[in-house]
């Protein structure tokens, strides 16, 4: 009971001039946290930007164009989807330095295989408006559609009017050591600037 008694004293009440240690040590260890998490929001920060530039740059090194096609017409096309697919893929490898596995080396902030979930080669004629859409991570499923140029958007919301590719990866972010969200990275890239 006494050394309850002489505890409260001590936790609650201070001498004059002197500083309580139990709020001294709350406030290193409220310090402690406040740097932790800032370094965790400014490693996404970095990551995310990474992310990004990693998407945007594999995407356009996809954008293998047929010259013959070019050349004939002027139309900027891609008609190999899978030799683009794969130039896609290996860049984005080594953007984000993934293994065998899909895994990236980056791993404080990456947990888990890093996941292409779509592909999408919008092909444009704008002389006759037809968009010729080429997607699939296996298997290629080709669409034309012609003359709706003016209603076809990516699945981001941007809005098809040159030839374009979209591009899509899922993956689960560290935040802490047992700790991990989903997230996702797209972006549509229009492969004729």
């Amino acid at each position: 009971m006494k050394l309850k008694k002489i505890w409260i004293t001590f936790c609650v009440k201070k001498k004059n001039g002197s500083i309580n240690i139990f709020t001294a040590f709350c406030l290193i260890l409220f310090a402690v946290a406040m740097i932790f998490i800032s370094s965790r929001y400014r490693l996404v920060d970095e990551m995310k930007i990474t992310c990004e530039d990693a998407m945007v740059s594999s995407t356009l090194a996809g954008a293998i164009i047929d010259i013959e096609e070019y050349g004939k017409t002027g139309n900027i096309i891609v008609t190999d989807y899978k030799k683009s697919y794969q130039k896609f893929k290996k860049c984005l490898n080594d953007n984000l330095r993934l293994d065998n596995n899909d895994v990236s080396e980056y791993t404080s902030f990456f947990s888990g295989p890093i996941n292409v979930t779509d592909y999408i080669i919008y092909n444009v004629n704008e002389e006759t408006g037809e968009v010729q859409i080429m997607q699939g991570t296996g298997e290629v499923l080709v669409n034309t559609y012609e003359n709706s140029l003016e209603n076809t958007f990516a699945p981001d919301g941007t809005k098809i009017v040159k030839s374009s590719i979209y591009s899509k990866i899922k993956f689960d972010v560290r935040y802490s050591q047992s700790t991990s969200f989903k997230a996702d990275k797209d972006c549509c890239v229009d492969i004729t600037n």
